[in-house]
């Protein structure tokens, strides 16, 4: 597919996934209406430039309030209000979160001292009802702030008028910027309060001599009209002195994740409506049209995870795909059986979706036929699926990250690991340096005796092996080093083949001249 082919099959997707949201919310009131159309037309008038990361943070030296937009629905967008907070001083810092209503800020207190539990936290500010988003979108926010000792303050109001909403808000940023006045407040907040008109009018009718700067979050108008005009999209583009536009999130990718979220919850739907296996047949033909490989719909079957007893689902499975499949559902995987032509979903998430999109396109490609149960046995032939998973599911998401060498060499000599995860580093970094034909320094046969019966920790190593190899295809894919449908030769390899455990050195060799997006995953946005 040239440049032009790939732009429209991303355009109709997302305007395909969009109108499916845009459907199930039905009409705005007026209000809400023209509350959006404001936001819309500022983005339109607006005229981009390429940012970096450095020029981000250089000017955040001098602004005391950043108004971070937030996509509710999307747990991206609170990672980058996350990145930008590691990246920045926490002894500067402070937070104050939309998601938190101003009633409640004695029992965010009370959560972040350790006095209640999350449990209780979650059940005291009736989160579903107040928020109705995911917890677990800003539980690592959180986490990090109890970590390095940030405050947590809540400012959002109960006003049903946004225009008066706005106003509660500005007012409570105001006795916050008062109250830590040598400090950064990092304010996350919806997108649609970051129009000039809305928000940062009241803001500065208040506070007019602050230094305020916003940055809406992945603008689907921005992502569409920088990869029309640039054929990529960078971690920032700067609109003028004032507004930024953080790039972090696709929009297809946080539309579908928003349908997705929407249905998983499905006040409005009926149960026959919500169909896991449409989405998944959906992702299944992007990732092969981007590919330009025909894929057979046929068999698709996914099932709800949480809809099944595993005692009766798999009971005519043998003990060992019993135990793989086991240990799937402990590690809260979604996965799909080429022995039962079944998939399994355990989230409502684009991630879940994509990762058994891939694995059934490499069944029907007769990569795999059946289960790898023994994780260090067919270790390589783990890896090379891993691989390409990881490389499926990038074409879904390009904004995906995985680790790189560099960043191994980083954890394993680093001391936030427990003794499981410095041996998944351990066999990856070794594994490595067989690839490269290096001298390797063999385990001592104890080890290497205690790690056979963790088939885990292979499984685990291979994931990450399988993900800095596959950011090097999606190099070489986006690069026109691999074409399609001529790769197929290349890529889709009988991981079961006598030859393959042979081959796989000769593959490797090929796919290692490819070089590396980045240094390190934490060079990207």
């Amino acid at each position: 597919m040239d440049h032009k082919d790939i732009f429209r099959q991303r355009f109709e997707f997302y305007t395909e996934i969009k109108n499916k949201v845009e459907a199930y919310l039905g009409h705005a009131n007026k209000r809400l209406a023209l509350y959006k159309q404001t936001h819309s037309a500022e983005l339109k008038s607006l005229k981009p430039k390429i940012a970096t990361t450095a020029d981000f943070f250089e000017t955040l030296k001098s602004t005391q309030i950043l108004l971070m937009g937030d996509f509710h629905s999307e747990p991206q967008s609170m990672r980058s209000l996350l990145r930008i907070c590691r990246k920045y001083k926490s002894k500067k810092l402070v937070l104050a979160l939309e998601c938190i209503y101003l009633k409640h800020q004695v029992v965010l207190e009370k959560y972040m001292a350790g006095l209640i539990s999350e449990i209780d936290f979650i059940r005291q500010t009736s989160w579903s009802k107040n928020w109705n988003f995911p917890f677990l979108s800003v539980k690592p926010l959180l986490q990090w702030a109890i970590q390095n000792d940030v405050a947590v303050h809540a400012v959002n109001s109960s006003d049903a008028d946004l225009n008066q909403r706005d106003l509660k808000i500005a007012q409570n940023i105001k006795k916050i910027v008062n109250r830590y006045p040598e400090k950064l407040l990092i304010v996350q907040i919806g997108d649609y309060h970051l129009a000039q008109k809305h928000l940062p009018k009241e803001i500065y009718k208040i506070l007019p001599k602050i230094k305020l700067q916003t940055v809406f979050q992945s603008p689907d108008e921005i992502y569409f009209q920088q990869m029309k005009k640039h054929k990529s999209v960078p971690d920032f583009v700067r609109f003028n002195k004032q507004q930024w536009a953080v790039m972090a999130v696709l929009p297809w990718v946080k539309w579908q994740n928003y349908l997705l979220l929407l249905e998983s919850t499905g006040a409005n739907w009926s149960d026959d409506e919500v169909d896991v296996t449409d989405h998944v047949a959906r992702a299944v033909q992007f990732i092969s049209d981007s590919l330009n490989i025909q894929t057979d719909l046929s068999e698709i079957s996914v099932y709800v995870l949480a809809d099944f007893e595993p005692a009766s689902e798999f009971v005519k499975t043998d003990a060992h795909l019993k135990n793989k499949i086991k240990t799937d559902i402990s590690d809260q995987k979604s996965f799909f059986v080429p022995e039962l032509k079944k998939g399994y979903l355990e989230s409502f998430t684009l991630n879940h979706i994509s990762r058994l999109a891939a694995e059934y396109l490499m069944f029907k490609h007769k990569i795999y036929t059946k289960t790898i149960c023994d994780s260090q046995k067919y270790f390589l032939s783990l890896i090379w699926i891993e691989m390409l998973s990881y490389f499926f599911t990038k074409i879904m998401n390009p904004k995906r990250k995985t680790n790189t060498v560099f960043d191994l060499r980083s954890f394993l000599i680093s001391e936030n690991f427990d003794d499981h995860g410095k041996d998944v580093l351990a066999i990856a970094l070794e594994q490595k340096l067989k690839e490269m034909n290096s001298s390797v320094t063999e385990f001592d046969s104890k080890r290497k005796k205690s790690l056979a019966k963790n088939k885990k920790t292979y499984a685990a190593a291979a994931r990450l092996l399988g993900g800095i190899m596959g950011e090097k295809v999606f190099w070489a894919f986006v690069n026109k080093r691999l074409k399609f449908p001529a790769a197929i030769n290349f890529l889709f390899q009988d991981v079961y083949s006598k030859s393959f455990q042979v081959k796989y050195y000769d593959l490797i060799e090929v796919i290692d001249q490819w070089p590396n997006s980045a240094k390190s995953k934490f060079d990207h946005f």
